[in-house]
C-alpha cells in the first residue's frame, strides 16, 4: 500500500516535461537527483572474477510505482519508487531493489505487462528470452516464480530460438516475438505452447530483392495498433493489427546520417510519426506514416557514436511529445516535437547525468520524474580476468576508468546532486562499481 501512495503522489503531480525549446546550457541546474540506489561497494581480492554492475536498459512500470532494469551478466531487476519520493530531503532518498531474476544464459530481450499494476501480484510481470531456453513470464514480486514458458523451436535443428526482441500487444494477452526477419504472435494464456501464427517479411516483394535484415527491436504504436520493426540491415517493416495482421510496408532509413543498423524505435503518442536510432549514429531519424513513410527530419546531437546501444524512449508532453535520449557524453538529451520542422533539429535541451554512457532515459508515466541509468562503453569490467577469454566481448574499456554503471531518477529544477561514486582501487584490489538507481526532478 506504500507503494500504492507513492504511485498516487507521483501521478498527481502531472507536471509538463520541461524541455524549453529556446535551448539551454548544459550546466542548468533545472534536475536534481532525488532519489539513487546504491549497493554497498565490494572489495574485489587479487583472484576474484566477479562481474561489476552493468545497466544495459530500464523501463517504468505502466502503473509507474517500479522500474524493471536489464542488467549485464543474466540479470532482471525491479526497484519500487518510496512513497515520500517527491518530498523536499537535503539528500537522495534510497532506493531499494526489490527482487532480481537470474537466468542461465545471457538475456536477449525482455517485455514488461502493458497492464503492470503492484497491487495486483498476478499484473506484476514481465517476459524475458535467455539463449537455450524457451520464453519465460516471470513475476518481479516473486523473482523465482515462473508463471508460464512459451517454446519457440527451430523446426530443423529442434533448439531453442532466443527472440532479439519483444513486445506485448495493447490488451496484454497476446506478445510478438521476433526472430530473423520472422515475428511469431504467441497468446499469454497458453503456458507451455508454441506461437500461434508466424509472418515472415518477404524481401524479394516488399525490399526489391534486398534482404531485410535481423530484427534487433519492435516497438507498438497502441493508437492505431501499428507495430513497427527494425532490423540491423536498416530497414523497417510494419504490421498491422498489433503485430497478428500483414505486413503493410516496409522502407529503408537515407542513406544520410548513416549507421551501423537500428537499435530503438518509438512512437508519437499519435501514431504520426515513427522515430528510428541507430548505433554508431549522432541522429535519430523521424518519419511521417501518413504521408507513405515521408522522411521529414533528423534530430542531432545524439552523442552515440558507438557500438553500445544506447536508447531513445517518447514521453507525451502538454505541448505534444518529448524525445529523450542519452549519450556516450553522460548527457541526457531532449528533442521537443520532433517532426515539427523539415530539417534537421537539435536536442531543446541537455543535462549532465552520468559519468559514463547514459544507456536510458525514460519518463514517469505521470511526467512527474525522469530516470536514466548508465554502463561503461564495453564489456562489463572483470577483475583480473583477460577480455578477450570471457566471449561476447562488444567493446573493451580502460580499467583505469571511474566506472558509473547505475540507473538514476530525476524529479522533474533545483541544484544537480552528484551520487557518491566510489572509486576503483589498485590493480591488485578495487571496488565494485557503484551500483545504483538514480531519479531526477525538476
Amino acid at each position: 500500500m506504500a507503494a500504492a501512495a507513492a504511485v498516487h503522489a507521483v501521478d498527481g503531480e502531472q507536471k509538463t516535461l520541461p524541455v524549453d525549446e529556446g535551448g539551454k546550457d548544459a550546466n542548468d541546474s533545472r534536475y536534481h537527483c532525488v532519489a539513487s540506489s546504491v549497493a554497498q561497494d565490494r572489495i574485489l581480492d587479487q583472484t576474484a572474477a566477479i562481474e561489476l554492475p552493468y545497466f544495459q536498459d530500464a523501463q517504468f512500470t505502466a502503473d509507474g510505482t517500479s522500474i524493471i532494469a536489464l542488467c549485464k551478466g543474466n540479470r532482471l531487476r525491479s526497484y519500487v519508487l518510496p512513497p515520500d519520493l517527491l518530498e523536499p530531503s537535503s539528500q537522495p532518498k534510497h532506493i531499494v531493489q526489490y527482487s532480481e531474476t537470474t537466468l542461465g544464459s545471457p538475456i536477449q530481450s525482455y517485455a514488461t505487462y502493458p497492464d503492470y499494476q503492484l497491487q495486483d501480484p498476478s499484473k506484476t510481470v514481465y517476459l524475458a528470452a535467455s539463449r537455450d531456453q524457451p520464453i519465460k513470464l516471470y513475476n518481479a514480486l516473486y523473482c523465482n516464480y515462473q508463471h508460464a514458458s512459451y517454446p519457440l523451436i527451430d523446426q530443423y535443428t529442434e533448439v531453442y530460438l532466443a527472440p532479439s526482441s519483444l513486445v506485448f500487444g495493447s490488451s496484454g494477452q497476446h506478445f510478438i516475438a521476433a526472430i530473423s526477419d520472422r515475428i511469431y504472435a504467441f497468446d499469454i494464456s497458453r503456458d507451455g505452447h508454441g506461437p500461434k501464427a508466424s509472418c515472415r517479411i518477404s524481401s524479394s516483394i516488399h525490399m526489391g530483392g534486398s534482404t531485410f535484415g535481423l530484427i534487433k527491436t519492435m516497438s507498438l504504436d497502441r493508437y492505431h495498433g501499428v507495430l513497427a520493426a527494425g532490423s540491423l540491415q536498416r530497414n523497417i517493416a510494419l504490421f498491422e493489427n498489433d503485430g497478428l495482421g500483414a505486413c503493410i510496408a516496409t522502407f529503408k532509413l537515407p542513406d544520410e546520417h548513416r549507421g551501423n543498423g537500428i537499435t530503438s524505435l518509438g512512437w508519437s503518442p499519435d501514431g504520426t510519426y515513427l522515430l528510428a536510432a541507430e548505433r554508431q549514429s549522432d541522429c535519430t531519424q523521424v518519419f511521417d506514416v501518413r504521408y507513405l513513410r515521408r522522411h521529414v527530419s533528423v534530430l542531432t546531437g545524439r552523442k552515440a557514436k558507438t557500438p553500445q546501444v544506447l536508447g531513445i524512449s517518447v514521453s507525451p508532453s502538454d505541448e505534444g511529445f518529448v524525445l529523450s535520449a542519452g549519450g556516450t557524453d553522460g548527457m541526457a538529451r531532449m528533442w521537443s516535437n520532433p517532426g515539427r520542422i523539415d530539417d534537421t533539429q537539435p536536442p531543446d535541451f541537455e543535462f549532465k547525468a552520468h559519468d559514463n554512457p547514459v544507456t536510458s532515459v525514460i519518463w514517469h508515466p505521470g511526467g512527474a520524474v525522469i530516470a536514466t541509468c548508465s554502463a561503461v562503453d564495453g564489456m562489463p569490467h572483470m577483475a583480473n580476468v583477460d577480455p578477450d577469454n570471457n566471449g561476447n566481448t562488444e567493446n573493451d574499456s580502460d580499467d583505469n576508468d571511474e566506472s558509473d554503471d547505475s540507473i538514476g531518477v530525476i524529479p522533474l529544477g533545483t541544484q544537480h546532486h552528484k551520487v557518491p561514486i566510489t572509486p576503483r582501487a589498485s590493480t591488485s584490489h578495487r571496488l565494485a562499481a557503484t551500483d545504483s538507481l538514480k531519479i531526477w526532478s525538476p
